[in-house]
Formats: C-alpha cells, sequence, structure tokens
C-alpha cells in the first residue's frame, strides 16, 4: 500500500553544525522546496553560526583549560546538540563556551529524573571558583 500524506504548517526544526556551509545548505533547502511544489518561511533563522576557537592561541580556552588540568577536571570538547543562550553572544562577537563540571552523570538535560549528585555538584561549585579566579585575574583580553 502507498500512502501520501500532504501536510501543511508544517514545522521543521534544523539544527546545524558549525561545520555545515550555510550557504550550500540553503539552496538545497530551496531545491527541496521546489522540486516539492511547497514554500518556506522561517520563524527563526541566522545565516551566521560562529564558533569560540578552542585552540591555542585563543586565550580564553588556554585560561579556561589551564584552571581545569589544574583541578584534575577531565575536558571532553563537543558540539551541544541544541541551542543555547551563547549562540547570541557568539554571534555578537563575543567568545562564549558552554561548560559543565557534571562529571559521571548520565546527560539528562530536561528529561523526566533528572538528577545530580551531592558531590559532583559541590565539586562543581569548586571548579567555578577555580575558572572565575583564573579569569578576573588574567589581563583584559582585547583581541578575542
Amino acid at each position: 500500500m502507498y500512502l501520501c500524506l500532504v501536510l501543511t504548517n508544517t514545522g521543521l526544526d534544523i539544527r546545524l553544525p558549525p561545520t555545515v556551509d550555510l550557504n550550500s545548505f540553503m539552496q538545497q533547502l530551496d531545491t527541496w522546496v521546489a522540486e516539492e511544489g511547497v514554500s518556506r518561511e522561517f520563524v527563526v533563522h541566522s545565516m551566521v553560526n560562529p564558533v569560540t576557537p578552542h585552540q591555542a592561541p585563543a586565550k580564553w580556552w588556554e585560561i579556561l583549560e589551564a584552571a581545569l588540568h589544574r583541578v584534575g577536571t577531565p575536558i571532553r570538547t563537543q558540539i551541544f546538540p541544541a541551542s543555547t543562550d551563547a549562540r547570541f553572544l557568539r554571534r555578537a562577537g563575543v567568545p562564549a563556551f558552554g561548560f559543565s563540571p557534571m562529571n559521571n552523570t548520565p546527560i539528562l538535560l530536561h528529561d523526566h529524573n533528572e538528577f545530580l549528585n551531592k558531590d559532583v555538584f559541590l565539586r562543581g561549585i569548586d571548579v567555578y571558583c577555580t575558572i572565575i579566579k583564573d579569569l578576573e585575574n588574567t589581563e583584559r583580553l582585547d583581541t578575542e
């Protein structure tokens, strides 16, 4: 059996990693829309998808990395699959990292029964205090 369902007023949440060329993606999207004979309208849309460098000589990253190394916190870099408010800072040219010192904790953001172990939480406070002290003792970084 063949079933064709035509939907109107359909919303799509498309999240692209910063490695995707936005112009090429938009051209592909326009091709698909034309092939299907439908129209598109963006509710939220930006052609700017910047990242904050996290390799030397990125000074903000070097400060963060050194502080985490000093307190024995392992680092795993990744691109967060959802969006955070940091995207607004990066679009304005302000370097921004998402960071959470929740080691040995399942990723349950906004899930049912989301939890954080008390000891992990208290350790996270110490980690943040170390990072903040290192940042406040750093000369102003006008180049980043």
